[in-house]
């Protein structure tokens, strides 16, 4: 995780969380979610 942080210039903490999963159809889906 550290690795794809440092090539994506994404840094921990905030009230954004990134999930990656595939769907039914086997496509890639990412979901940028907020903190509530």
């Amino acid at each position: 995780m550290a690795d794809f942080r440092h090539r994506t210039g994404i840094r921990e903490g905030g009230n954004l969380y990134m999930f990656a999963t595939t769907d039914l159809q086997g496509r890639l889906a990412v979901l940028v979610c907020e903190k509530l």
